[in-house]
């Protein structure tokens, strides 16, 4: 992970904002520390309606999450309205996000139901064998079971 962040923040990082001459950078290179980038580039269908204020604390708190480690313990609590999309972008994009970037390579999907754990599973599976976005940018994923 820390090979991706250097080569898309370069000096940024160590806190020097002078920009370096680097690789252009690609949707696939800016959605790797952008989540929401990496919903509208490669989940079109599954995230169709605009993402609200709302929508961009979480990505902002699961990028800090992710990416930052601000919290090592990795906890993260919303109260947030029912039907809004949550559980869409923590159990089903998050994972996928991980996945595709390598950052975590064990992850625990918890849901009300373990029939709703199941099918966000599901859902993943399917994603990473079937889009074509992502395979395009990251090759075959799939799951072997």
């Amino acid at each position: 992970m820390e090979n991706i962040l250097n080569d898309l923040l370069g000096d940024k990082i160590q806190g020097n904002n002078k920009a370096s001459p680097q690789k252009e950078i690609t949707t696939k290179d800016e959605c790797a520390t952008s989540l929401e980038k990496f919903a509208l580039t490669y989940f079109p269908e599954t995230f169709f309606m605009p993402f609200n204020e709302v929508h961009r604390e979480i990505f902002a708190s699961l990028e800090d999450m992710v990416l930052r480690k601000q919290d090592r313990h990795n906890y993260f609590a919303r109260a947030i309205p029912r039907r809004s999309g949550k559980s869409q972008i923590v159990s089903f994009l998050l994972p996928l996000w991980c996945i595709c970037y390598g950052y975590h390579k064990n992850i625990l999907i918890v849901s009300e139901t373990q029939d709703q754990s199941k099918n966000f599973c599901i859902g993943i599976k399917i994603e990473l064998e079937e889009n074509e976005r992502l395979q395009r940018d990251f090759g075959n994923l799939s799951l072997k079971t």
